[in-house]
């Protein structure tokens, strides 16, 4: 063989590296764009979206926390508005998911945040329904207070030591009706076992009171007042047990919402 024959071998070995070399970038760089282009155009606004879904999912849980501890409406439409953008970015992320394990995981979002936003919805509702309820027997706690220094103390003649003692008793049984509302709305604010207590031991003292009241001899007009002091508290008791049970299935339910 010759020396040209040779070089013309060898540059043509050469051209023929050169060209597969040619092909490999080519194919690499494809493979490349068409990577880069997913992660623009799929990945990463996936990744925002599932990102944004994150924050509006905290977002939700904070403002039902808040509307829960000041009843401020506006923590009621963050809830709304943040209900939404979650929403929002949720359809994003399902557009994006192309894969049968992406699709999965935004079935399971859905269900999940369903669930999630249900709970949050009754709570707050079962909060105003609880801060009515509050606000309606402090009315009525405030009505048995004018009953009790109104009413059935007109009815006591002090003139006499018995009567004086009469006086009393009634003067006790204001401040144990109005103790039973001062522990009911602080335990409201803060479940602090000793104002469940209070509220209990004053419940009891003023029926212990009314049944001293009782054993003395009382005329006719203070039998009655005092017959309507007793149907209204025991209906004020009532409602402090149905608010207090309410409170409690509403803490019940903000641990299984946080769950």
């Amino acid at each position: 063989m010759t020396i040209a024959r040779k070089l013309w071998l060898g540059f043509g070995a050469l051209l023929l590296i050169l060209l597969l070399a040619g092909i490999v970038i080519f194919v690499s760089q494809r493979s490349i764009s068409a990577a880069l282009g997913e992660i623009v155009e799929v990945e990463e606004p996936t990744r925002a979206a599932s990102f944004e879904m994150e924050i509006n999912a905290v977002e939700i849980s904070r403002d039902v926390l808040d509307y829960l501890e000041t009843g401020d409406s506006r923590y009621r439409e963050r809830f709304q508005n943040d209900r939404e953008d979650f929403e929002k970015f949720e359809s994003r992320y399902a557009d994006l998911a192309d894969t049968p394990t992406g699709r999965k995981q935004d079935e399971e979002i859905r269900s999940v945040y369903g669930r999630y936003v249900a709970v949050g919805e009754d709570l707050l509702d079962m909060s105003d329904q609880r801060r009515d309820r509050s606000l309606e027997l402090d009315e009525r706690f405030l009505d048995l207070d004018e009953l009790i220094e109104g009413d059935l103390l007109a009815t006591v003649n002090r003139e006499s030591p018995e009567e004086q003692e009469k006086a009393t008793l009634v003067t006790d049984l204001d401040d144990e009706a109005t103790e039973v509302n001062v522990y009911l709305q602080d335990y409201l604010e803060n479940p602090n076992p000793t104002y469940r207590e209070g509220i209990f031991e004053n419940i009891d003292g003023f029926r212990e009171q009314l049944a001293n009241l009782e054993a003395l001899g009382l005329t006719e007009a203070e039998r009655a007042g005092v017959g309507e002091v007793e149907d209204a508290f025991e209906a004020n008791v009532l409602g402090v047990e149905d608010l207090l049970a309410a409170d409690e299935s509403i803490r019940g339910d903000v641990q299984q919402y946080m769950q």
